[in-house]
C-alpha cells in the first residue's frame, strides 16, 4: 500500500490488475446475461419504461446485452489486453452518450449509467495500464 499524507492508500498496482479486469468482466457478463432474459431491467433506468417496453427498446437493450456478455467472458477467460482495451472503450462511450442525451433521460438512471458506466470506463483504463504488455 502506498502513503499520502499519512493515509494508507492501495493503487490498480498493488491490486492485482488481473483481477480488477476480471471483476469488472464479471459484472460485465452479469448484466449482458440479464439483458438478454429480461431487456427492460436493465434497459428502464436508462431510458425510462416507455422507451425500453417497446419491442425496439428490446432490441437493443438485447444488442447491447450480447454486447457485454461478450466483451465480459473475452475479459474474465483471456489474458488478453485488447478484451480490457475494448471493454474500456465501450463502457466510455456508453457513459459519452448518456452525456449526450442527458436531459432526455431519466433522472436518476442517467446518474446511474453515467455512474457506472463511467466508472468502469475508468476502472478499465487504470487496470488496462497496470497489465503487463505482451
Amino acid at each position: 500500500m502506498g502513503r499520502r499524507g499519512g493515509t494508507q492508500f492501495t493503487t490498480v498496482r498493488q491490486v492485482d490488475a488481473r483481477d480488477v479486469a476480471r471483476l469488472i468482466g464479471v459484472g460485465r457478463t452479469i448484466l449482458g446475461l440479464v439483458a438478454l432474459a429480461a431487456p427492460e431491467l436493465p434497459s428502464r433506468p436508462w431510458v425510462g419504461g416507455a422507451v425500453a417496453g417497446t419491442a425496439g427498446g428490446k432490441v437493443l437493450a438485447r444488442a447491447l446485452g450480447a454486447r457485454d456478455l461478450v466483451l465480459g467472458l473475452g475479459a474474465i477467460g483471456s489474458n488478453s489486453r485488447g478484451w480490457v482495451a475494448a471493454g474500456a472503450v465501450a463502457d466510455g462511450l456508453d457513459a459519452f452518450v448518456t452525456v449526450g442525451a442527458f436531459r432526455d433521460l431519466p433522472r436518476r438512471g442517467r446518474l446511474l449509467v453515467l455512474g457506472s458506466a463511467g466508472g468502469a470506463a475508468i476502472a478499465g483504463a487504470l487496470a488496462l495500464r497496470a497489465l503487463p504488455a505482451p
